[in-house]
């Protein structure tokens, strides 16, 4: 986290003239500044940038904000990313907060494998336009594939000569740490125990982070050898995973953004020749499949998403996969293929810009009705076996759709292309989804039995009945009904701006996931809130700081903790009737202060309840303390004045939350204190 203090003076010190001036051509219009907007293809200048108001906003898209919102989209910047990037231009040193000894020793370890990676890019760089070996073969080998010296340059492409221990060798000598190398897969170990360089002899593409990072390289071998692959690749680490990383995204992110479209390739060349012809928005998938994490990744730039493949039947095949995972996540998907004989490569070396993009838009299909198609073609569509197997596969992937309207409308669409009626095709759906539910809620059940068989094996007697067996807290394993009932507001109206709330001293103004992050704060710090709430409220803030306008109900309904997605799948299946215990109903649209008051008397009532349980508590502690004990005894005494004294504290609480819960008005914030006989 950074200093509060440290935000205000740079966000003080920042001039919206000045940082936006770095990116766009102002010219002075009155009192303002008026420029081409970067957000979209600004023909006549409509980015006004206001001096006096020291923010900026297009008329023509409608974009715009302060300096650090600017930075945040222009960039794609997280907000404390876009705080450094202006403490570091106006030379204001930004503070965080101490990290612990266990995240410190974490950061570490990540900052050393990055060092360690971007030692790598630097000497295989440098091999290839300095070293004899490296422009003979890697930089011709480029050369050779009508690679211009600025995308080689841009890009960071490498080369790795023949020699086993150059990287090893070189590493030594800059005193960089062999097992850093080790660890991300760029040396590896003989049984002697000698260091060798994993990817000799082969051109170097380094995969950036979203951020700009090297956590993994692709080697390409140049002389086929027996037993040798084509390609390796970095092996999984604490920095990479293969999954979560699409090659090019670095250098596209703006331009997927701008034209509101991410397209999707297969390979390194791929993406540097589509760029290089001056198509930007590209991005690899290294020959995989997308994945959940991938598709997170470009849908922070945009929903829409072009998969372009060559004609033949592993392009054929490798365009009817990912389609599910993209329509899970709400993307609006196509497919392109190339003409036969084309890859992405050759058919950018031989178009202009213009024509690749004419090509996109007159020959690409909805993905779902593509994969129809290919499916109808290869099944038949002359006999019932061969339609029924077409519907199974498409009422498979329609199942992951997630909007109710979207699939409606894709239903009636795709029910005569497949030959079969609407309602039949719709009720295949129902039964998939419902098969999946199950499915989740039997996972679910069968942690649920495991954890509960640890919990009795962990509190069962211990063998020696004279060493009783200490008893130690386990957490609780389901949301109780106020979370619930929270959880329902977060997931319908947690980005909600409540522009009348003091998050902070004199600040007003902050999403409702920020109120309850705060109003909660006591209950998380005395224990009262269950884990999985807290992992909730956690990631949503995070996932509301990283994207624009990020799905919560979308992205909860993903989560990887079985409890938090069975309680989001039964709250999604019974959208109406949110908590059982409230008859909460959120799916009617609300006001800022509506919400915000029914979610501050869901937490005060939470703290009543909490306040009740700990009145309750002291009244067993009282009762067992001696009513006969001797005159004198001032332990006892002064225990049971402390317990009294508590007591009564809790009790006024008591009454004072009774009145409030039953004003009806915006409950005011009440914050439980401390007590010493709950540590």
């Amino acid at each position: 986290m950074i200093d509060r203090n440290t935000i205000d003076r740079i966000m003080e010190r920042a001039d919206i003239v000045d940082v936006v001036g770095d990116f766009v051509a102002l010219k002075k219009h009155g009192k303002d500044y008026i420029g081409l907007c970067p957000f979209h293809d600004d023909s006549r200048p409509s980015f006004n940038v206001s001096t006096t108001k020291n923010i900026c906003k297009c008329f023509a898209c409608g974009v715009g904000g302060t300096p650090v919102s600017f930075l945040e989209k222009y960039l794609h910047l997280t907000f404390p990313d876009a705080i450094k990037y202006l403490g570091k231009k106006y030379g204001i040193p930004v503070v965080e907060t101490q990290l612990s000894a266990e995240e410190q020793e974490a950061r570490t370890e990540r900052d050393k494998l990055l060092s360690a990676n971007a030692f790598a890019r630097d000497a295989f760089t440098n091999e290839l336009h300095n070293g004899n070996e490296g422009r003979l073969v890697g930089l011709k080998y480029f050369r050779d594939r009508d690679l211009s010296d600025e995308t080689i340059k841009r890009f960071e492409l490498g080369y790795s000569p023949r020699d086993r221990h150059f990287l090893y060798s070189l590493a030594k000598e800059k005193g960089v740490s062999a097992d850093a190398l080790e660890q991300v897969g760029l040396l590896f170990r003989t049984d002697d125990g000698q260091y060798i360089d994993r990817y000799r002899d082969r051109v170097i593409y380094p995969i950036h982070s979203i951020s700009g990072s090297i956590v993994g390289f692709g080697g390409r071998i140049l002389v086929k050898k027996e037993n040798t692959g084509k390609y390796i690749n970095s092996p999984a680490s604490s920095i990479y995973d293969k999954s979560r990383e699409l090659y090019g995204l670095y250098f596209a992110k703006q331009a997927i953004a701008k034209k509101d479209k991410c397209i999707v390739v297969e390979g390194y060349m791929d993406v540097l020749s589509m760029h290089q012809r001056g198509i930007t928005n590209v991005v690899a998938s290294s020959g995989t499949a997308l994945t959940t994490q991938q598709v997170q990744k470009i849908k922070r730039f945009t929903s829409n998403l072009t998969f372009i493949f060559d004609s033949d039947a592993a392009g054929i095949k490798a365009a009817m996969r990912g389609l599910d995972v993209g329509l899970e996540r709400g993307m609006s998907l196509h497919t392109v293929l190339l003409p036969e004989g084309e890859d992405p490569d050759s058919f950018a070396k031989a178009h202009t810009a213009e024509e690749i993009e004419q090509y996109i838009s007159e020959h690409e299909e909805d993905s779902l009705r593509f994969n129809a198609r290919i499916l109808s073609e290869q099944n038949g569509t002359d006999t019932p076996q061969g339609i029924a197997d077409t519907v199974a596969v498409i009422a498979e992937s329609m199942a992951h759709i997630q909007d109710k309207l979207i699939l409606d409308i894709y239903v009636k669409d795709m029910a005569p292309r497949l030959g079969v009626e609407p309602d039949h095709l719709l009720e295949q759906i129902q039964k998939l989804q419902q098969q999946q539910r199950n499915t989740t809620r039997r996972e679910w059940q069968n942690t649920q039995r495991r954890r509960e068989q640890r919990k009795r094996e962990e509190e069962a007697p211990t063998p020696n009945p004279t060493v009783p067996k200490e008893q130690t807290s386990q957490p609780d394993e389901r949301l109780n009904p106020f979370e619930i009932t929270l959880l329902g507001e977060i997931m319908k109206n947690g980005l909600m701006e409540i522009p009348d709330y003091e998050i902070e001293p004199g600040r007003h103004g902050c999403s409702l996931i920020q109120v309850v992050q705060k109003e909660t704060r006591d209950l998380r710090e005395n224990g009262t809130l269950t884990t999985h709430f807290c992992t909730i409220l956690d990631e949503v803030e995070r996932l509301y700081e990283e994207e624009p306008n990020p799905d919560i109900a979308k992205y909860l309904s993903w989560h990887e903790d079985p409890v938090i997605l069975h309680t989001v799948a039964d709250l999604l299946m019974n959208e109406e009737e949110l908590s059982e215990m409230h008859s909460v109903y959120v799916s009617e649209a609300s006001t800022p202060v509506e919400v915000v008051s029914r979610v501050m008397r869901t937490i005060l009532s939470y703290k009543y309840d909490f306040v009740l349980r700990q009145i309750s508590d002291l009244l067993q502690q009282l009762q067992t303390i001696p009513m006969d004990h001797q005159e004198g005894d001032e332990t006892l005494d002064e225990r049971s004045i402390e317990l009294l004294a508590e007591l009564a504290n809790l009790n006024q609480m008591k009454v004072d939350m009774s009145r409030m819960l039953g004003d009806r008005i915006l409950t005011p914030t009440l914050k439980l204190q401390p007590r010493q006989h709950l540590k």
